[in-house]
């Protein structure tokens, strides 16, 4: 988070898969540059009113931003062995949120005409 928010970013965007350091919070309207989040549906490191405070805290800043909530998962799901098919899609598909968001701020493909920026539950 640190080089995300250090006023000239040495990165040109970020990417947090259930993220668990307190002092995220802290840092998000200090944001500049563009950032993605992978959050699991159940997760006591970020509850969903937590995440609610991070959507309006994100929505200060003059940075893109998305937070995808993945269903039927606990915090650490992208990095935990799936048990399940639930499991296992959504560990996939977070990979694929990173991938994209990657790939459309880092310049490695053509950019959507309209990507989604929002808040989506999957």
């Amino acid at each position: 988070m640190n080089l995300l928010t250090s006023g000239n970013p040495v990165i040109k965007c970020g990417y947090l898969a259930h993220p668990v350091l307190r002092n995220v919070a802290d840092r998000l309207e200090l944001l500049t540059a563009p950032l993605s989040i992978a959050a699991a549906q159940v997760d006591v490191n970020l509850t969903p009113r937590e995440r609610g405070d991070w959507e309006v805290m994100l929505g200060t800043t003059n940075q893109q931003w998305q937070i995808a909530v993945y269903s039927g998962v606990n915090h650490g799901f992208g990095v935990r062995s799936p048990v399940n098919e639930d499991q296992k899609r959504s560990k996939r598909l977070a990979f694929g949120q990173a991938v994209k968001w990657f790939d459309e701020w880092m310049g490695c493909r053509e950019p959507e005409e309209d990507p989604p920026v929002a808040t989506a539950v999957i």
